[in-house]
């Protein structure tokens, strides 16, 4: 995983990697708190999901 943080709380980018350096999710945080669009992909790369934070609460899954 690479992050961002600000004071030690998440705050910017945050990236999951798998095993073999996939990228499997992204998603910004401000404040600690998850804002925008996770996206989550699979280990081809292909886009599986999306879910959508106001800060830091789902609102929805696509």
């Amino acid at each position: 995983m690479k992050a961002e943080y600000k004071d030690d709380i998440p705050h910017g980018v945050s990236t999951w990697y798998n095993e073999y350096e996939t990228k499997t999710s992204e998603v910004n945080f401000m404040n600690g708190k998850k804002e925008g669009i996770q996206s989550f992909w699979n280990g081809n790369g292909i886009l599986i999901k999306e879910e959508v934070y106001e800060n830091g609460e789902l609102i929805e899954t696509r």
